[in-house]
């Protein structure tokens, strides 16, 4: 029998997996502590015991994402070198998968939210700071030839940011016309990446 901890975690769990599913699904516009109650099948006085307000409820559950992504980007990163191109193509490979899913729609929506509410920017400004910082320390911590190099933050920043770019395309191209997209900046950013690890390896002549 499951004890009373396990219990609200269970609980907690369904209600910050539902509030993603309601997010990515039905958007930022529907999103109601009633419809994420029924969704974590739980009564609404329940939702409000855990979390008394829509907005902490939803930032819980963007740090709930973060901490679900992280977990599942270190299993797969542990197995790569540092760095082959072959690592880095994988790499690549699977930050856009992570960028596909139902966690980034679900981001997506409090980015476009956040310009309209005060109090939901501030929160959106911190969480990618959070994420910029978790990123750069997985890298320092898996991958640390690439990190040493002077441009690594540089590098992963536009790696990012051309990733989100191509992802949030999503709702308006199809599967087809979207990977079309996607290939020559996969193409590019594997480019970006081998290049900085061949200078690092063999810097320039001091003359």
């Amino acid at each position: 029998m499951a004890t009373q901890a396990e219990r609200r975690a269970a609980t907690e769990r369904a209600l910050l997996e539902a509030t993603l599913e309601c997010l990515a699904e039905e958007g930022y516009a529907a999103l109601s502590t009633r419809r994420i109650a029924e969704r974590a099948g739980v009564a609404q006085g329940t939702q409000r015991h855990y979390w008394p307000t829509r907005t902490g409820l939803l930032m819980a559950a963007m740090r709930h994402a973060k901490d679900s992504l992280a977990v599942r980007a270190l299993r797969r990163l542990h197995q790569l070198d540092d760095l082959d191109v072959a690592s880095v193509e994988q790499g690549v490979d699977l930050a856009w998968e992570l960028h596909r899913g139902r966690e980034f729609r679900a981001l997506q929506q409090v980015w476009v939210a956040a310009a309209d509410d005060p109090e939901l920017a501030g929160f959106a400004a911190d969480f990618e700071s959070e994420i910029q910082k978790d990123l750069l320390d997985t890298v320092a911590a898996v991958f640390p030839r690439a990190a040493a190099h002077p441009d690594a933050r540089a590098v992963l920043e536009t790696g990012l940011a051309a990733i989100r770019g191509v992802a949030a395309l999503v709702p308006l191209l199809g599967e087809d016309e979207l990977e079309g997209r996607w290939r020559p900046v996969r193409a590019e950013l594997i480019r970006m990446v081998t290049t900085r690890l061949d200078e690092a390896a063999d810097p320039p002549a001091i003359s």
